[in-house]
């Protein structure tokens, strides 16, 4: 019953809350895998060199590391096509338990710093920038590092202009009308169609 994808099911939002550092590998294991997958689905074996082609380079703590995927993979929190309910999902809790760290005045410099040590993919960056859509006064702190990649700012566009067409809105036929609430305060966060090239220069 993971279709359609929503934070609340499946496990990870508890682990999260129970173990966050545990539950926080788990699923950066599981879209680091799901991301290797990806990558064969493109048919390529990529050497070091060539690994920046496929994906957006960051620097982190002088570091520079490449999180693999397109504008596709960086929007896998907000829609995964072909049965990858089980990575939506993980990457939903993962933003919705980071939404209520930040909101409970909790920081989360050490989760963060997590996915930079560990992450292989570019879904992490979807996540983190939503927070930071959210919450742009992290876009000063923790999450600055993503604000050096141009490509970044077309990632979110691409899909900060996607969400007014809701296609999310077709799954919840036939969802019991609490589901359907609770879809629509999540899909619908106003933040989501915002843009980060309009953000970014203000702060």
């Amino acid at each position: 019953h993971g279709y359609p994808a929503y934070y609340w099911k499946g496990p990870f939002l508890a682990f999260l809350q129970i173990a966050p550092e545990q539950g926080l590998d788990a699923i950066i294991r599981l879209v680091n895998y799901a991301t290797q997958r990806w990558l064969e689905d493109v048919g390529v074996r990529l050497t070091e060199e060539q690994r920046a082609k496929y994906g957006l380079e960051f620097e982190f703590a002088a570091k520079t590391v490449c999180w693999l995927g397109d504008a596709n993979v960086f929007g896998w929190h907000r829609y995964l096509p072909n049965d990858g309910d089980a990575v939506e999902v993980a990457l939903m809790a993962l933003e919705k338990w980071l939404y209520d760290e930040v909101k409970a005045g909790r920081s989360i410099a050490q989760w963060v710093q997590q996915i930079y040590d560990r992450a292989e993919s570019l879904a992490f960056a979807g996540v983190l920038v939503a927070v930071g859509m959210k919450y742009p006064g992290l876009f000063t702190k923790e999450l600055q590092p993503l604000l050096g990649n141009l490509h970044l700012y077309e990632c979110q566009t691409s899909w900060a202009v996607n969400e007014s067409q809701e296609a999310w809105t077709i799954a919840l036929s036939g969802q019991p009308q609490t589901v359907i609430q609770w879809a629509v305060e999540w899909h619908r966060m106003p933040h989501r169609r915002a843009f980060l090239r309009d953000n970014a220069p203000i702060l």
